[in-house]
């Protein structure tokens, strides 16, 4: 993707190598609500929690599951690094 923008824009050489050239990154994932969600219990509820994948990487919050709500309020933060492009 990076070389078909680098030809798109006619950058030159030297500009083409730094955009290719991965650097490192902090992506942050902040969840404040769901939002009119499915339920999944015979009560017409569901027990929400918060599974964050990024690549291989995956923040798991299971065991803080909201207790019988369909829009829960989570207001958590997640933050993952990675290497881009």
């Amino acid at each position: 993707h990076v070389k078909s923008v680098a030809r798109a824009f006619s950058f030159d050489s030297a500009v083409r190598s730094q955009l290719a050239r991965p650097a490192p990154y902090v992506i942050r994932v902040h969840v404040l609500r769901g939002h009119n969600m499915n339920p999944r219990d015979s009560s017409g509820k569901c027990d929400p929690y918060l599974e964050v994948v990024l690549g291989h990487r995956r923040h798991n919050r299971r065991d803080q599951y909201v207790r019988a709500d369909l829009n829960p309020k989570f207001f958590q933060s997640f933050e993952f690094e990675t290497e881009l492009p």
